[in-house]
């Protein structure tokens, strides 16, 4: 009623308390692959360091565990939440024209809020890497068989898992299939690049 005004008071709020946090490394670096993100860094003016030789480095790799998606569309894109990562260490092949993004520069705010999958607003929540979570290597069931039971004889360890498992899992027990895929998952087939987030951590010089 503008007719009659009245006086109330408000909470503000200048800070908010934050759900994760992240300590930024040294370096992003993401293969050249991926040049949606890549433009759209630029766009925003990033500094980008294109790696002059093929080179591997121990970096640190997030692998993607869990998470959520949208089940309708927000501007055109099913938004992922929720998500749920593993850090490893692990030996990464990177190759000249990849990129190196030093976090010691202006826009290193949107680069980790951008870049740190678990980002609310980071590529990955907006679908630019997907295709990261489809599984590409299959294994066919006659072929993979003989291999699977010399698996199970060879890696006591390996049996008694598997053989806990079916007790504790009638369904999986049951299923030929689901069975092999197990095995199949802690073999050397399966290609680790599933589920792994293609942006990498890298703590030290190039």
């Amino acid at each position: 009623n503008r007719g009659a005004p009245k006086t109330t008071s408000i909470r503000h709020y200048n800070k908010y308390l934050p759900s994760i946090i992240i300590e930024k490394p040294d370096y992003y670096i993401i293969p050249q692959a991926w040049g949606d993100v890549i433009d759209r860094l630029r766009i925003n003016g990033v500094k980008m360091i294109p790696i002059t030789e093929d080179q591997q480095l121990d970096v640190e790799a997030y692998h993607i565990t869990d998470f959520n998606t949208k089940d309708k569309p927000y501007e055109g894109h099913y938004l992922h939440n929720d998500v749920k990562v593993e850090k490893v260490v692990e030996p990464i092949q990177f190759y000249r024209g990849d990129f190196a993004i030093p976090t010691d520069q202006i826009r290193n705010k949107f680069i980790v809020e951008t870049l740190e999958p678990q980002g609310v607003d980071s590529y990955f929540a907006w679908n630019f890497f997907d295709s990261m979570l489809q599984q590409k290597e299959w294994f066919s069931d006659y072929i993979f068989e003989d291999e699977a039971e010399d698996m199970l004889t060879n890696n006591p360890e390996l049996s008694e898992e598997f053989e806990a498992k079916k007790a504790a899992e009638p369904q999986f027990a049951e299923s030929h299939w689901w069975m092999l895929y197990w095995l199949y998952q802690r073999s050397e087939h399966f290609e680790n690049s599933f589920n792994r987030y293609p942006v990498f951590r890298f703590d030290g010089k190039l």
